[in-house]
């Protein structure tokens, strides 16, 4: 079976919640300043984002694609298809533990997996990441070895890559550790012609300034479906939903919300050509 190739920023699963009634994706792309339609196969791509590189120096084990496939994505496929289907029935998602567990660890790698958040990585932290993780498998390591692992600028580049994709699905961290801390918000639209868009930055921070996520105010704001978001929130087990209502309010609200997350992101995507259009406009 062939290895997978062209790595998600965002799963299909959470793709295939912005998608119209023929199952495409109205996207918007900044730096071209375009405007087109894909499937949630074909857009928020990379190619060989996590492949990490053989001897030859070439990326081929894609094994963290399925590694994430399996131990992030899929558990909480399940958590989220609750969160979603409750939320539009009104009701409280009454996550357990086990999902609860699952859910944070989704939220934490969908986090670390996207570009915009490798490149605010200091490659200095991950190369010395990278040093940390030899020596926990040989021991000490002698400048030989070392110079296997950053002697020349490949070598370098090489591990730090890796030690990216490693750290990725890694269940620690102050991030992590915070988000167990955490409860849940979740919003839903009222008016059935509003959407929240989904950006390959999906993850918007609604933090008060100079604080943590930790901070008791501190939240972070992720948009799981066009009518659905949640957001980390409030103590640990605590669940709340937040309706936004149909009216000059809500719009105002939800209008903020997406053109924040379209700032950070280099692509958007919902499923209304209409916003698409509206939020291109709007950067002009």
């Amino acid at each position: 079976m062939s290895e997978p190739k062209r790595h998600h920023e965002v799963p299909k699963m959470i793709l295939r919640n912005f998608a119209d009634r023929r199952g495409l994706l109205q996207c918007y792309r900044k730096d071209t300043d375009r405007t087109f339609q894909a499937s949630p196969n074909n857009a928020f791509l990379r190619k060989r984002s996590y492949a990490k590189r053989d001897h030859r120096g070439l990326r081929r084990d894609t094994s963290k694609e399925s590694e994430m496939g399996q131990q992030v994505d899929g558990p909480a496929t399940r958590v989220v298809e609750r969160i979603v289907t409750r939320a539009r029935a009104g009701q409280l998602p009454h996550l357990t533990p086990e999902d609860k567990y699952a859910w944070d660890m989704f939220f934490c790698v969908q986090a670390r997996r996207t570009a915009a958040a490798r490149a605010d990585l200091d490659d200095g932290d991950l190369m010395r990441a990278a040093i940390e993780a030899v020596k926990h498998k040989l021991g000490p390591l002698s400048p030989k070895d070392l110079a296997e692992i950053d002697g020349t600028p490949d070598r370098r580049r090489a591990a730090v890559d890796e030690a990216w994709i490693d750290i990725l699905t890694e269940p620690h961290g102050d991030f992590f550790e915070a988000l167990r801390r955490k409860g849940l918000v979740v919003l839903v639209l009222e008016s059935p012609n509003k959407s929240f868009v989904i950006g390959d930055a999906p993850i918007l921070p609604l933090i008060p300034r100079g604080a943590m996520l930790n901070h008791r105010d501190a939240a972070n704001l992720f948009p799981v479906a066009h009518n659905v978001a949640v957001a980390c929130f409030g103590s640990q087990g605590h669940e709340e939903i937040w309706p936004i209502p149909k009216g000059t309010e809500g719009t105002r609200f939800l209008r903020k919300i997406n053109l924040a997350i379209v700032g950070q992101s280099s692509m958007v995507a919902c499923p209304s050509p209409t916003l698409i259009d509206s939020l291109r406009r709007k950067r002009r």
